[in-house]
């Protein structure tokens, strides 16, 4: 009576603890887990989560490999974070604290250890990250364009920054102008001018408004086209044949007016 009243004490404070734990094996077959992190990892039961190896629920396995590594060198690791997937698809990091449970002849038995959400903290960093990478993107082009007098040499500047640091395929700024009604290209970073030159719209291309929605940057909208492949201009149809299926073109307004 005292070994089954023991057992439901244990019990009790296992699955009542707010934390995830659990106990696996070197082989990823799970031993146990309490219901918080039944909560945690989305599965509806003890039994749908044990049947399930622990391998797959790492995003990726070569951070598997090298948290059992220090396992088996350290015998203790202490906060180590990664990314788990959930049954319905969905991603989440998580950190954990692990040791080693060892048999009186030193093999070792099982994992045992806590998990830990922090898939906010991680959203927030990046947010974070993101903002400190924008404000050193902008310090750069500033202290850039500071050495420069032309306008055309300030927009290379630009572009070559950005070409630098954000993930675009081909990119130019184009001058306004009114009694033509159209943009003519005067700039284009160096990756851009490339592949430029093999789709026959280098500087001095001229795009009428009229074409892929550029009338609303005239009017100060942003112009977002997510399949250049479905839009029937002749500037996107020479874009779709390299791979550049989506494009967006931001108005540079002074004064209120399109420049």
């Amino acid at each position: 009576r005292a070994l089954i009243e023991a057992e439901v004490r244990y019990r009790t404070l296992f699955d009542s603890v707010p934390v995830t734990l659990f106990r696996s094996t070197p082989a990823g077959r799970i031993l146990d887990v309490n219901l918080a992190g039944l909560e945690l990892l989305g599965y509806p039961d003890r039994e749908s989560l044990v049947a399930v190896n622990v391998i797959d629920l790492w995003v990726r396995p070569e951070d598997r490999g090298r948290w059992q590594a220090r396992m088996e060198h350290e015998g203790v690791v202490r906060n180590f974070e990664t990314r788990f997937r959930r049954p319905d698809g969905t991603l989440l990091w998580v950190q954990f604290s692990a040791r080693i449970v060892w048999d009186e002849q030193g093999r070792v038995l099982c994992y045992e250890g806590a998990l830990e959400d922090i898939t906010e903290r991680k959203r927030a960093e990046e947010v974070l990250q993101q903002q400190f990478r924008r404000i050193s993107l902008f310090n750069r082009i500033v202290c850039a364009i500071t050495e420069r007098q032309d306008l055309e040499s300030i927009f290379q500047v630009v572009l070559c920054h950005l070409e630098d640091h954000l993930p675009i395929d081909f990119g130019g700024i184009g001058l306004f102008d009114p009694q033509a009604d159209a943009l003519t290209v005067v700039a284009r970073g160096p990756k851009s001018r490339r592949l430029a030159a093999d789709l026959g719209l280098p500087e001095g291309t001229v795009i009428p408004l009229d074409q892929i929605g550029l009338r609303a940057c005239a009017r100060g909208q942003t112009v977002y086209v997510p399949d250049t492949a479905q839009v029937d201009a002749p500037v996107l149809q020479r874009l779709a044949p390299a791979g550049i299926r989506s494009m967006v073109a931001t108005p540079l307004m002074v004064g209120g007016e399109l420049l």
